[in-house]
């Protein structure tokens, strides 16, 4: 379906606040990449690149159809069908956090590493199937959920998850927010796997036996025509969870704990032992700093009984090597808490400054579309 210049400016102008409206970040769309996209109103692949096919009949409802690899899901069980895409898919406590990610993560859903990187970082790639977990990492683990096989469906997405407008398609059974919601999670998930599989070795570690997030049976070259257009899904078309890319759980255990008031958003230290392991390093810590701060004070106060009986040249020495060792500890104890204050505050610029730049490209793309730049025009002269 064709788009005038009149439609797209009018688009834009409906969904994009105004210069003087205070919006947060999430809610804009994603500068790095095309501004227009109506991958809203289909599927975000062709129907010659679908991956996993799934015939549908007229009405859509297949009875005795399942959902693909999900035998228990049967598909006219419009119920439990929607409860087990919404439990499959969406991600209820990163979108609440959405407003606060910044803090935390590059406001960019593009900030993921490929699978090969992931090692270079010394990082485990280790499956879940719990959507809330997928590019979260902690240490060195990361998280990764498989590409469900339904979402590889041209026909699935057409039936379920598309806005079609035309007379002859079939409706949706699923209620249109829900729909809304599910789409968006769903399309947020397929656009993380463009930046995870870039290269063929990337590829090669996806389908790995122990990891298989890849159906077996894909070639490289099949897969790169059905995620082609992947990274040309705008924010405004995922949820907002997706407008980050990796999470760092550590902190967002923390997050949670600030802003939602509970406990932590995963559980890492299962066992009592490793809870409390954690502790003994900065434990060490202290009393080896602690240990080093008396004796230099012992030493200081043992010279002065030197004094006395004539031992000039070694109650200097002694006195100013305990001095030394005080200010050494000292000046040691300011960088450890300086590198600890100033790393945190330095994320936080460039995360802020990253939201203000896009905040800016925001507010100047619609007078550069009024004034006859497309948007390909228009990102190319930044």
């Amino acid at each position: 379906m064709g788009y005038s210049c009149l439609d797209i400016i009018a688009d834009f102008s409906a969904q994009t606040p105004s210069r003087n409206s205070r919006v947060s970040l999430h809610q804009r769309t994603n500068l790095d990449r095309p501004l227009f996209h109506p991958m809203a109103e289909k599927p975000p692949f062709s129907l010659a690149s679908q991956l996993n096919s799934l015939t549908l009949d007229a009405s859509a409802v297949a009875v005795g159809k399942y959902l693909p690899s999900q035998p228990r899901i049967r598909l006219e069980d419009i119920d439990a069908l929607t409860t087990f895409l919404r439990q499959d898919l969406c991600t209820p406590v990163l979108d609440r956090l959405a407003p606060h990610l910044y803090m935390i993560s590059t406001p960019s859903g593009s900030n993921i590493s490929p699978l090969h990187y992931q090692k270079i970082k010394s990082r485990q790639v280790i499956i879940t199937e719990d959507p809330r977990l997928h590019l979260v990492w902690y240490h060195d683990r990361i998280f990764v959920k498989p590409l469900p096989a339904y979402l590889l469906s041209h026909r699935f997405w057409e039936r379920y998850l598309c806005r079609d407008n035309s007379a002859t398609a079939a409706v949706s059974p699923l209620q249109a927010t829900e729909r809304q919601r599910l789409a968006n999670a769903a399309r947020g998930l397929l656009r993380t796997y463009f930046y995870l599989i870039r290269h063929e070795s990337d590829f090669r570690i996806a389908q790995h036996e122990e990891l298989q997030l890849v159906p077996k049976g894909v070639t490289w070259e099949r897969f790169c025509d059905f995620s082609s257009a992947f990274h040309e899904i705008a924010d405004q078309d995922v949820a907002e969870r997706y407008h980050y890319g990796e999470l760092r759980l550590s902190r967002l255990n923390y997050l949670v704990k600030i802003f939602m008031i509970g406990r932590d958003y995963q559980e890492v230290n299962w066992q009592y032992s490793e809870y409390f392991a954690r502790f003994y390093g900065p434990l060490l810590f202290v009393f080896g700093v602690l240990s080093v701060l008396l004796s230099a004070m012992q030493v200081g106060l043992a010279v002065e009984q030197l004094q006395s009986q004539h031992w000039t040249a070694m109650y200097r020495a002694y006195r100013w090597f305990s001095v030394a060792i005080l200010c050494a500890l000292a000046g040691v104890l300011a960088w450890l808490i300086g590198v600890a204050l100033l790393r945190p505050f330095d994320e936080l610029a460039y995360t802020v400054k990253m939201k203000n730049w896009r905040r800016i490209k925001a507010d100047t793309a619609l007078p550069s579309l009024q004034s006859g730049q497309t948007p390909g025009n228009q990102m190319g002269s930044v």
